[in-house]
């Protein structure tokens, strides 16, 4: 017995060493490299190390955590000089299955440093050309216009070609090589405002140098030396290709789901512009979407053309496991004008679309991959939302729930309006559920929320068969309705009371509902999927 106990140490030990990341650290010393593995051969492929100057000193804090789909490494590095602290610089490893590593950095400056940098190592880089032994690369990039939108962007290439040495694109970039497949992202400066709200300085951002010493090519990631902001990187490091750029629709829905400008990745998730009318709204400013990983993840979860689509959906979904609060739903940091003037919502609220969007996802990644934690989370909010419906509910004359869409736990506030794709939403992610785990009280709820609707069935059509947008309260109806999203709801919506109902037959105000907006958007030219 104590020799298979033994075994098993020594086998656990060689596991930890051997596993992707591997750090050795001395306080005080400059920090020994990283090695990484991407592709479990046992070979190292790229290394990740730092540099700054003698006068720093250097101290660790190393956290570790595996998950079925990914494990995480979180080295966090305390810098020093004359004893005073200067900044803190973290470096987040998830490596996904074994294989690509998806990496982040962070510095947060105290005081100015000179010449702070990281390097990342192409190992044994193997693409070689020329008499002159340069190294051809072939890059990807995404062009923007005069303003900054997924919608007027393009991909760009060029050859990372050179002898001596050069500077990447002031962009994110994918460099593809015969061995190496790896993303660089933009040194991004934020300044940090309210409300975790963070403002972006690209003007401040430095590019990625290039070198190349015998058979390794280094990028030096440089952090400009700006007191009251913090630099964010992140790229993912790989031996297969991250995406397959013969797959038009895997590169389109690449450009569509931009992480570059357009959004934000960062390790607690992904950061949208922050709306005109949310505070704080500056120009060039991001806020953390509940709701990004159904909206970018979600999309990425349907292609298989290059690991980067896989890639940033598994990390999607730990990141919205880790970020649901203690209550199991999912806050809005910011402030929105709109909801604090009408309704007397503060900063830090519940919103019941991006928050059923969070665990939709969560429940169809559970579906995809069987990590039970998906699963547990999702069950969580639906426990969250069945309350939420019961406590802060309009009932209905029929004996139906209307819900709100908005809350603020903790605070008093009049009840906010009830917006018609959110109410459907809801309803069919209970049903869902309620089809993965046989739970009935989510099915109760859900048709709860059914007979809200029944309830108030044709007060949703417009004079003009338009659906209104929202109830508003005191038995008004208004606001402009989304030309597909409800239609869509209501749809999905259809399918899943056939697929929950003991007859299996459609459900006639569901069905007038989707005619109504059917209707209105043929008479008017506009298409209807």
């Amino acid at each position: 017995m104590k020799r298979k106990k033994l075994l098993i140490l020594v086998v656990t030990i060689i596991l930890l060493l051997t596993f992707a990341a591997t750090a050795i650290f001395a306080d005080g010393d400059e920090p020994q490299a990283v090695d990484l593995d991407t592709n479990g051969d046992g070979a190292i492929d790229y290394r990740i190390s730092f540099r700054g100057p003698g006068s720093v000193k250097w101290s660790l804090d190393r956290q570790e955590k595996e998950y079925k789909f990914m494990s995480e490494t979180i080295y966090t590095y305390q810098l020093k000089e004359d004893d005073e602290k200067v900044g803190t610089l973290s470096l987040t490893l998830r490596q996904i299955e074994e294989k690509d590593v998806i990496y982040y950095l962070k510095y947060e400056y105290d005081k100015p440093v000179s010449d702070l940098r990281a390097v990342i190592t192409s190992i044994n880089e193997s693409a070689r050309t020329g008499r002159n032994g340069a190294t051809k690369i072939k890059g990807h990039l995404i062009k923007y216009g005069s303003v900054v939108t997924n919608q007027n962007s393009s991909w760009g290439t060029f050859d990372l070609s050179y002898t001596h040495g050069e500077n990447l694109p002031l962009n994110a970039v994918f460099l593809d090589s015969p061995t190496h497949h790896l993303r660089l992202g933009l040194v991004d400066v934020f300044k940090p405002l309210k409300n975790q709200v963070r403002q972006e300085h690209i003007e401040k951002s430095l590019p990625i140098e290039v070198s190349r010493v015998e058979t390794d090519l280094n990028y030096t990631i440089i952090f400009p030396r700006e007191p009251g902001y913090f630099v964010e990187n992140w790229g993912i490091l790989g031996s297969s290709p991250l995406i397959d750029w013969t797959d038009q629709l895997a590169v389109n829905a690449a450009k569509t789901g931009d992480l570059v400008r357009y959004r934000k990745l960062s390790t607690d998730g992904i950061y949208y512009l922050t709306p005109w009318n949310y505070y704080p709204s500056e120009k060039d400013a991001f806020w953390l979407n509940p709701a990004s990983t159904y909206h970018v993840a979600g999309m990425f979860s349907r292609y298989d053309s290059g690991s980067y689509f896989r890639d940033i959906a598994i990390v999607s979904m730990y990141s919205a496991i880790e970020t649901q609060t203690k209550d199991h739903y999912w806050v809005s940091t910011p402030r929105s004008d709109w909801l604090y003037q009408d309704y007397g919502i503060p900063s830090g609220f519940y919103d019941t679309r991006f928050n059923t969007d969070v665990a939709t996802y969560l429940l169809d990644m559970y579906e995809k991959t069987g990590e039970k934690l998906a699963l547990e989370a999702a069950e969580n909010y639906a426990t969250w939302l069945r309350s939420y419906v019961k406590d802060q509910g309009i009932p209905t004359s029929g004996g139906g729930m209307l819900v709100p869409d908005y809350f603020k736990k903790g605070y008093k506030h009049k009840k906010t309006n009830v917006s018609l794709n959110h109410l459907v939403a809801e309803m069919n992610f209970l049903y869902k559920l309620y089809l993965t785990n046989n739970d009935f009280a989510n099915f109760k709820i859900a048709e709860l929320i059914r007979r809200g609707v029944r309830d108030t069935g044709r007060n949703w059509i417009r004079d003009d068969g338009n659906l209104h947008y929202a109830y508003l309260g005191d038995g008004k109806y208004g606001m402009q309705d989304y030309p597909l999203l409800t239609l869509n709801d209501l749809r999905l919506g259809q399918e899943l009371i056939m697929k929950t109902g003991k007859d299996g037959k459609p459900d006639a105000v569901f069905e007038m509902l989707i005619k109504a907006k059917e209707n209105y958007l043929i008479k008017n030219n506009k298409p209807i999927r």
